[in-house]
């Protein structure tokens, strides 16, 4: 379980990286504290739909991505 909530993050901040951003920078644009930002990926269970969505809006994930973040198997 803990190798697939390093896969969530990491995805994230492969795309983070890929823009140029900073994870702050990201959860600023995703109109997000940073706090609530990181304790989301922290257990990403608790993300919601539109929190993802809000952050896709900065990040522009794959639909492969999309899938990986999504699929709850992999949670």
């Amino acid at each position: 379980m803990v190798l697939r909530f390093r896969k969530f993050r990491d995805i994230i901040k492969d795309r983070a990286k890929i823009y140029g951003l900073s994870m702050v920078e990201v959860a600023e644009r995703a109109e997000m504290t940073p706090r609530t930002f990181y304790r989301r990926l922290d257990s990403p269970r608790d993300m919601t739909l539109s929190e993802l969505h809000r952050v896709n809006n900065v990040l522009h994930f794959t639909e492969d991505e999309m899938v990986a973040l999504t699929d709850r198997a992999t949670w």
